[in-house]
């Protein structure tokens, strides 16, 4: 309905708009044939997995990874300079550890009366409360209200994050999300989220005054970024807002992104129970009595690697990278004017037969036997992205999911229900 009601509202502007369009026409990027005005939108909005949609689509037209990626990078990109937090972000390992073996101990719990394990919903939990304590500081309980609250947030944000807002593509159209209700959504959404960093950074500001100069070690991010504010150390004006911001990007990105590599990593495990004896043997032999994985032992275990690092080429956890040009620039000969949203599809590279044998299946040898890099560099698989605008808790999110598997095989046995 909302898609009919914006073809019979352009319809009205359209010969408008037609005397107004320069006779001199870019030389646009080839793909399907396109209607007037809206182009491919009619495809983008019905298809239910854009990312398979658009490997599709790749197949009969171009592939330019690489170029927006590094050839191009410089214009593809504009990200400020946050060394301080990137290297906070890396020494949270006690934390990570002690998480860890809180979601064993509540496996076995499950394990000790015979249930059923929800893999997604305690992974998914365990991502949340990480990020919690990686970020303010905070461990809430599992079932109470203010852990409620902020799983809540989580969830509402992500639902409008998968939102389809008519003003992404026609900013003059935004009265058509007030109508669907999606703007009312979002703005509450925004205001719920604002009062409750409001809440914590008022916490964090009263806790630094009682706290000694020298106790940086204990800093969480949002301490971090309250002393990059107050020392204007960033390459950017860091206003209240933009910390609230990065905040929010941390949450989302931390919680999804950790929970969907570890639940796929065990999904396909499980369904190639081979692999997964010859992964856990590979552990077991090298654990021994020490009885619990440890971040020093994950560089031992190339196996374990080899499987997490196809598990991130398979099911990427950002199946698509998006990239907005800086300025008016060429792509294979093609004009690519400013502010062009350009979407990587990480999920269709890893299947690309002209750079993998075999693509489609599950086979964690191909990184034992050839020295490929998952980290950006090589374009065969991108879970992270590339350039400078790569994922900057990707470190933390490969030692995240490699302890966690690790520890998940090393104690218990798997099977699919």
């Amino acid at each position: 309905m909302l898609l009919l009601l914006l073809l019979l509202t352009l319809s009205i502007v359209f010969i408008h708009l037609l005397r107004k369009t320069k006779s001199a026409k870019a030389l646009d990027p080839p793909g399907p044939p396109r209607l007037p005005l809206i182009g491919n939108l009619h495809q983008i909005y019905t298809c239910k997995n854009l990312h398979q949609f658009l490997w599709q689509l790749s197949k009969e037209y171009v592939k330019l990874a690489k170029e927006v990626l590094k050839t191009q990078d410089h214009l593809f990109c504009n990200k400020p300079n946050f060394v301080g937090l990137l290297k906070k972000v890396q020494s949270f390992r006690p934390i990570r550890e002690d998480e860890m073996s809180h979601l064993v101990a509540r496996i076995k719990g499950f394990a000790s009366s015979s249930q059923v394990v929800n893999l997604n919903e305690i992974v998914t939990s365990f991502t949340s409360t990480l990020i919690c304590r990686v970020a303010f500081g905070k461990r809430y309980d599992e079932e109470g209200s203010d852990k409620k609250r902020f799983d809540g947030l989580l969830c509402e944000a992500k639902a409008m994050m998968a939102s389809f807002f008519m003003c992404d593509c026609f900013p003059g159209f935004g009265w058509m999300d007030k109508i669907s209700g999606l703007t009312r959504r979002l703005e509450k959404n925004f205001k719920e989220f604002d009062k409750f960093y409001a809440e914590i950074t008022e916490e964090h500001l009263k806790n630094k005054i009682k706290k000694k100069d020298d106790d940086d070690d204990n800093d969480d991010v949002l301490d971090v970024l309250i002393r990059l504010r107050e020392e204007k150390s960033c390459s950017i004006d860091l206003s209240w807002n933009t910390v609230k911001a990065l905040l929010i990007n941390i949450f989302l990105a931390g919680t999804d992104t950790n929970a969907v590599a570890i639940i796929w990593t065990m999904t396909l495990l499980m369904k190639a129970p081979n692999v997964m004896k010859k992964v856990q043997i590979e552990i077991r032999e090298l654990i021994g009595r020490k009885g619990t994985v440890d971040e020093d032992d994950l560089q031992k275990l190339p196996y374990l690697n080899a499987v997490i690092n196809e598990t991130f080429g398979l099911w990427p956890p950002a199946p698509l990278l998006v990239r907005a040009a800086v300025e008016k620039c060429s792509l294979d000969g093609n004009d690519i004017q400013q502010e062009t949203l350009v979407y990587i599809n990480a999920w269709a590279t890893a299947r690309d037969p002209d750079y993998w044998k075999n693509p489609d299946e599950f086979l964690p040898e191909r990184f034992l036997h050839e020295n490929i890099d998952t980290r950006g560099q090589d374009f065969g698989v991108l879970p992270f992205g590339s350039g400078q605008r790569i994922c900057a808790g990707r470190l933390m999110e490969l030692v995240t999911v490699g302890l966690i598997v690790a520890n998940l095989l090393n104690h218990f046995d798997w099977e699919l229900p």
